[in-house]
């Protein structure tokens, strides 16, 4: 099962604000369902939707597994709000897990789940 960290509060805005885009410095080819992992880190930079209420900083879940969606194209324009990269994730079908599965080992590109976390995740599904 294929995973991919995103920095919060980004990953808040998936699930529950209708991000729809993932920008990435690279193009990628992967496309299906993935896992999103909420990275230890939050982003501080520039290009939050002003329009947004955010939770604080601290309510927000890092450093675990949050849910899954759908990686359904990846493109170098797009009209959405969301956009702001070189490339752009396009998602679909957000789903988040009942409970967020902690995993401290994110990774820059997209990577594969151990087995063990797999396992976590289907319990869920089930």
């Amino acid at each position: 099962m294929k995973a991919i960290s995103i920095r919060q509060p980004w990953v808040h805005c998936i699930f529950h604000c209708g991000k729809d885009i993932e920008n990435r410095s690279q193009k990628k080819s992967y496309r299906g369902q993935i896992v999103i992992h909420a990275s230890s880190t939050l982003y501080k930079g520039e290009g939050l939707p002003t329009d947004e209420d955010l939770p604080r900083d601290k309510d927000l879940p890092r450093s675990c597994l949050i849910g899954t969606v759908d990686i359904v194209d990846c493109v170098e324009h797009s009209t959405s709000k969301w956009f702001m990269g070189k490339y752009g994730l396009v998602l679909a079908n957000p789903k988040l897990f009942k409970t967020p599965i902690p995993f401290n080992k994110g990774q820059l590109q997209i990577f594969e789940l151990p087995e063990h976390i797999v396992k976590k995740i289907h319990e869920q599904n089930t």
